[in-house]
């Protein structure tokens, strides 16, 4: 029999002999596991997250940048505290670099993401 649950703490040593060296580890709080009967199978993450995207400005157009930047975080901070999380993501792409510089001296958390590909599954309603 096929399971799909959220994963026990106990299975987490086994599970971290799925991921890949290259990847770092999850966040356990996240993590599902699939197994057939005994074995583990798999695991995925799943969460709801919030997300800014797409978000593109005009070359030179700096403070309107940083201005729609303060009401995408005054908006989504309202959103956040409603849903219990604490912060969202966005993507800065390389063609705007001064952005990422002042972005760079403000926030504690930023990196780029491992090689590959993201996929989108749109459902029609």
């Amino acid at each position: 029999m096929i399971e799909i649950r959220p994963i026990h703490k106990e299975e987490i040593e086994e599970a971290k002999k799925l991921i890949p060296i290259t990847c770092c580890e999850p966040d356990w709080s996240n993590i599902w596991v699939v197994r057939d009967v005994e074995k583990l199978k798999g695991i995925f993450g799943m969460e709801e997250r919030l997300v800014v995207e797409p978000c593109y400005m005009a070359e030179h157009a700096n403070g309107h940048a940083m201005m729609t930047f303060t009401w995408i975080d005054g908006f989504i901070r309202a959103v956040a505290g409603q849903k219990g999380k604490l912060g969202y993501e966005f993507f800065v792409g390389n063609e705007a670099a001064k952005f990422q510089a002042v972005l760079d001296k403000h926030f504690p958390v930023s990196g780029r993401e491992k090689p590959g590909k993201f996929y989108f599954r749109r459902f029609e309603v």
